[in-house]
């Protein structure tokens, strides 16, 4: 598991442990002002559903996240391919350059030893 996982597991447990021992205080009935109105509900409750309202905001979030980095990564992989292709390629080239020169200079130098071999063998 993710350490992510498991810090919300814990949490959650932890949540739970608590409103399962205050039961009794959380499910009280008290008059919460909301600065337009005044509504008798139990407190506990209302605390309980905003966390767990904020719980789901940061899942969301995580989750889109998430998902933008890996199509982040997706998109920066495909890249790095096509510039190992690419840089592949150009190498090749190179190669392929550096052969050709060697062949001509081998071709010069052949034909300067035929030469003087010629000259040689004359004398």
């Amino acid at each position: 598991m993710r350490p992510r996982t498991v810090a919300y597991l814990i949490v959650l447990l932890l949540l739970l442990v608590f409103v399962l021992a205050n039961w009794n205080v959380i499910a009280s009935s008290h008059e919460i002002s909301f600065l337009v109105g005044r509504v008798t509900a139990p407190l506990g409750v209302l605390i309980l559903v905003i966390a767990a309202l904020v719980f789901a905001i940061d899942l969301v979030s995580h989750a889109f996240s998430r998902r933008s980095w890996d199509q982040e990564r997706r998109t920066l992989s495909q890249e790095m391919e096509r510039l190992r292709v690419r840089a592949e390629q150009a190498e090749e080239s190179r190669i392929e350059g550096v052969r050709e020169l060697i062949e001509r200079e081998t071709a010069v130098i052949r034909g300067q030893l035929d030469r003087l071999l010629a000259s040689l063998s004359r004398r």
